[in-house]
């Protein structure tokens, strides 16, 4: 083998490392589509869970006997501390939620 030889090999072997590139970074932007219906989806799922924890938020201030009158139970015989509990968990959950569907929009508006 001469050096023009190995030069055109060399060549070849640039041409098809490049041509891998492109096939990576094409499957890349391929897969960020993906990505990016996964995270759409996502989005709604989390604002339709904080819709359903902050109305249960509202529900367990206005109505704190809620609880009692589904179950028919009083765990706490009556003193309102599930309640209380109840919905300092529903809250945190909310915001949450609500921060996390936040974070995914934001992602989602910076992809279009």
């Amino acid at each position: 083998m001469d050096r023009s030889d190995h030069q055109e090999v060399a060549g070849l072997a640039a041409v098809a490392s490049q041509r891998r590139t492109f096939l990576i970074v094409a499957a890349v932007i391929d897969t960020s589509g993906e990505c990016m219906s996964i995270v759409r989806i996502r989005y709604r799922i989390e604002c339709l869970f904080t819709v359903l924890s902050a109305a249960a938020f509202v529900l367990t201030l206005g109505v704190p006997d809620w609880l009692e009158a589904a179950f028919g139970v009083a765990p706490d015989g009556g003193d309102g501390t599930t309640e209380w509990g109840l919905a300092l968990g529903l809250l945190v959950t909310t915001v949450l939620l609500f921060v996390r569907a936040r974070l995914d929009r934001r992602a989602l508006l910076a992809a279009d």
